[in-house]
C-alpha cells in the first residue's frame, strides 16, 4: 500500500543522508514526504539546511513557502513567495489551491 511505500522511500531517504549528507535532492525528497504526511516541522527543517547550499536555495524557498501556506502561516509565506526572484507556474498554482 501507499503507506509502506511512502515508509519505504524515508528509510531509503535517511540511508542515502547517512553515506552523504550534502545530497541536497534526496533531502528535498524527505521534505516533500513529511511535508505530505502533514509534519510541517520536519519539512521546514529538512528546507531549511537545503537552503544553506547556494545552488539549492531558491528550490528550498520555494518548498518553505509552501510549507508556511500548508501551515496556514499565510504572511510568512507570501514573504517567502516574495523574496524569490520570479514566481513560476507551481507557485501560482499552490497560492490558488
Amino acid at each position: 500500500n501507499m503507506e509502506d511505500i511512502r515508509a519505504r522511500l524515508v528509510q531509503a531517504c535517511e540511508q542515502i543522508l547517512l553515506q552523504n549528507p550534502n545530497a541536497c535532492e534526496v533531502r528535498l525528497k524527505l521534505g516533500d514526504l513529511a511535508l505530505d504526511k502533514g509534519n510541517i516541522e520536519k519539512a521546514m527543517k529538512a528546507y531549511r539546511k537545503v537552503a544553506s547550499t547556494p545552488e539549492f536555495t531558491m528550490k528550498a524557498n520555494r518548498r518553505m513557502a509552501i510549507a508556511l501556506l500548508r501551515a496556514g502561516d499565510l504572511k510568512t509565506s507570501l514573504q517567502k513567495f516574495q523574496e524569490l526572484p520570479l514566481l513560476d507556474n507551481e507557485d501560482l498554482e499552490n497560492l490558488y489551491d
